[in-house]
């Protein structure tokens, strides 16, 4: 098996400040990846850049000339091997080969020295073009993940100031249809709807230590400000409730199905008043309670400082109806993400089996055509 060091050599990049940086034109490579633009570049062309101060051994591509700056290394290598050795240093445990025992360092001379499966140039090309195949769906997914989310919030302010009218449909905007709405002490709400306090809405009550003396694992999940953070004997709480971060992730909104152990560096709803669980874990995830959180001293959410804020609350029927479109919005991006996983698997699974040779492409090619 050959060495790393026939087929490429690693480049120095230049040293390129912030504030000489023209903040357009061509990509500006750090260690961790694109850092910036500058009117210049030092790369004429696509390439690959690795990281050699910092993140240490993350590779990145550019489609596009570069300057690469110099916490990181540019790859010098044939045009035809680009891609596949893109792929290649992406696969290799480049990480593990920091040497520095203060900064995080990659010493050339140790990527060199790496031996891996040469096959064929024709099979090189072959394999790059079905890791990039498998990479553009996973840059797809990725993308309409990231439109699912920015549609969700959009979904949100319109499902919980306008909500859904005796149709069905989302209720049209007050420009549209002033009749709709009435004054209240928040601005303009649906006429249906009844002004409230959040605490009247939905009491909060802070969680409750636990005695590591006193902790036995046990059934019930224990809810912190940042999600399970394992299992206790006892419970505190039933549920469906709604749990938000007090302490640590200030402000993030868990929904718990099962009877739990709500955390010291959380608060969680000891009273709905008839409200829909999921419908107040929507109102919470919408009112991102996280701006309310103290900023001096040890950060915290007092629930007396989110007791009064004013919300619109429609009744139980049209609370139930919102749930339901947002429960459908929520199934679509937990579909795309599994889907999103799936390939990540499958991207890693080929990339072990085509860059060590373990599975030839050759042959499949070769019956295709």
């Amino acid at each position: 098996m050959p060495k790393l060091e026939s087929l490429l050599t690693l480049e120095y990049g230049a040293a390129l400040s912030a504030e000489t940086r023209t903040g357009q034109g061509y990509p500006v490579f750090g260690s961790s990846g694109e850092v910036g633009r500058h009117s210049s570049y030092l790369v004429p062309e696509a390439g690959i850049v690795v990281g050699r101060k910092g993140t240490v051994g993350k590779v990145t591509w550019s489609g596009e000339p570069f300057w690469p700056i110099d916490t990181a290394y540019w790859v010098n290598c044939s045009r035809e091997n680009k891609r596949w050795l893109y792929w290649v240093l992406s696969w290799l445990p480049l990480d593990r080969l920091d040497t520095s025992t203060g900064i995080p360092g990659l010493n050339r001379n140790d990527v060199y020295a790496l031996s891996i499966d040469l096959p064929p140039q024709g099979e090189r090309c072959r394999i790059a073009e079905i890791l990039d195949t498998v990479d553009t769906v996973i840059r797809e997914t990725e993308a309409i993940i990231a439109k699912l989310n920015l549609i969700k919030q959009g979904l949100l302010h319109d499902l919980l100031t306008r909500g859904i009218d005796e149709g069905g449909e989302l209720r049209q905007p007050r420009s549209e249809a002033p009749h709709l709405y009435k004054e209240s002490p928040l601005g303009w709400i649906p006429k249906d709807w009844t002004p409230a306090q959040l605490g009247t809405v939905a009491a909060l009550k802070r969680g409750h230590d636990i005695v590591e003396a006193n902790f036995v694992p046990g059934p019930y999940p224990v809810i912190s400000s940042s999600g399970i953070g394992g299992y206790h004997n006892v419970s505190t709480s039933s549920g469906p409730n709604v749990v938000v971060g007090r302490k640590g992730s200030i402000g993030t909104v868990h929904y718990v199905e099962t009877d739990f152990w709500a955390h010291d560096t959380s608060l969680f709803v000891t009273n709905f008043f008839g409200n829909d669980e999921r419908f107040i874990f929507y109102l919470f995830t919408y009112l991102r309670l996280e701006q309310y959180g103290t900023k001096s001293g040890s950060p915290s959410l007092n629930r007396n400082d989110v007791h009064p804020l004013w919300i619109g609350r429609p009744n139980r029927s049209e609370q139930e109806l919102i749930v339901r479109v947002l429960l459908a919005h929520d199934a679509t991006a937990s579909d795309s993400a599994d889907e999103l996983e799936k390939l990540e698997r499958l991207k890693l699974g080929l990339m072990d089996d085509l860059l060590t040779g373990r599975v030839r492409v050759t042959p499949l090619f070769a019956r295709e055509e």
